[in-house]
């Protein structure tokens, strides 16, 4: 919370936005039980089905204008 310079409050939401349940899903929280804090694990993000481009060594993704 110092880190990010918000309260506890702030905190909680910001998180249960990135949440599966409650947001957009890019975070997934695990309950452990016995007072334990739950894990929380992050979810792949990135578009696999994007078309790349090979210019040498690197992929490049295709812009819409490129298509």
């Amino acid at each position: 919370m110092e880190q990010m310079l918000c309260g506890t409050e702030k905190a909680t939401k910001l998180v249960a936005e990135l949440d599966c349940v409650k947001g957009i899903g890019l975070i997934k929280r695990v309950k452990q039980g016995q007072g334990k804090p739950a894990k929380v694990y992050l979810k792949k993000f990135v578009d696999y089905t994007a078309e790349f481009k090979v210019f040498g060594n690197r992929k490049c993704r295709l812009s819409a204008t490129e298509m």
